[in-house]
């Protein structure tokens, strides 16, 4: 009886010993893999830094009153609009059955920035909901349509027509 026991108490520690090699095993390769890229990311930070340089040069010409400071870094591929996500999409499409006519992305961009409360002068961030709209309506399928190109105006499919 307590042969059997040790034996399955054994067995178990075996497998799990197992599959923690396998899975440092692994471990060990997605480091490997990062390692051989470490140069070629300290190339591009090198170059980042040449860009940089470069542009306050070209930005205290521009603007002398302009600091790199007045400028915060954002991550790639990272929400940059100020809302709550999902917030641009669904106020355009309120807004959309509210106006209840065909309507174009700049101008949801301006009337969504005013509901949410964004700043309407800040060209960057108007450009960022305006094409986060675009996008939306884009992917929005048979629940919208396009009445008209340059500019593409919208408008939400009636559900009588859906």
């Amino acid at each position: 009886m307590g042969v059997s026991n040790l034996k399955t108490g054994l067995l178990r520690k075996y497998a799990a010993w197992r599959g923690e090699r396998l899975q440092l095993e692994v471990k060990i390769a997605k480091i490997e893999a990062e390692y051989e890229t470490v140069e070629e990311k300290r190339a591009r930070i090198a170059r980042l830094d040449e860009l940089t340089k470069a542009t306050v040069e070209i930005m205290a010409e521009i603007d002398p009153k302009w600091s790199p400071e007045h400028t915060k870094p954002v991550k790639p591929k990272n929400q940059v609009i100020p809302f709550e996500h999902g917030a641009t999409t669904r106020t355009a499409f309120a807004i959309m059955r509210e106006l209840a006519r065909p309507t174009n992305p700049a101008e949801l961009a301006t009337l969504v920035m005013e509901r949410l409360g964004g700043d309407v002068s800040d060209e960057d961030l108007m450009d960022r909901v305006k094409a986060a709209i675009d996008a939306s309506l884009r992917s929005a399928g048979a629940e919208v349509r396009v009445l008209s190109t340059r500019p593409t105006r919208w408008e939400i499919v009636p559900i009588s027509e859906a």
